[in-house]
C-alpha cells in the first residue's frame, strides 16, 4: 500500500498547512482587536464631543443668567421708580403694569 514516504509527504503538506492556518489565526485575530479598538476609540470620541456640547451649554447658560438677572433688576427700577405722570389714564398704567409683570415672570423663567 502507502509507503512511508506518502505518509512523510503527507505529514508535511500538513505541518506546511498547519503553519499557514495559524499565521491567518493569528492576522484574524489582530484585525478582530483592531476593530475592537477602533469602535472603542469612537465611542470615546463620541463621548468627548458630548462633553464638549454639555459644556457649551452650561457657558452659555452662565451668560443667560446674568443677562436674565440684569433685566430682571431694570424691570423691578422700572416699576418701583419708573412712575408715570399723575395725567396718564388708568388703562395706560394697567397696560404699563402688565407688561412689566410679564417681562419679569418671563426673565424668572429664563
Amino acid at each position: 500500500m502507502f509507503g512511508g514516504a506518502e505518509f512523510a509527504a503527507v505529514g508535511d503538506l500538513f505541518q506546511y498547512n498547519q503553519s499557514l492556518w495559524q499565521f491567518d489565526k493569528g492576522q484574524r485575530q489582530n484585525r478582530i482587536h483592531q476593530v475592537q479598538n477602533m469602535a472603542v476609540s469612537q465611542a470615546g470620541l463620541w463621548r468627548e464631543d458630548l462633553r464638549d456640547l454639555f459644556g457649551l451649554t452650561s457657558a452659555r447658560m452662565d451668560s443667560y443668567m446674568t443677562v436674565s438677572t440684569l433685566v430682571m433688576g431694570f424691570c423691578n427700577s422700572l416699576y418701583y421708580d419708573g412712575r408715570l405722570p399723575d395725567s396718564t389714564p388708568p388703562w395706560l398704567f394697567q397696560l404699563h403694569a402688565v407688561v412689566l409683570s410679564s417681562a419679569y415672570v418671563f426673565s424668572l423663567l429664563s
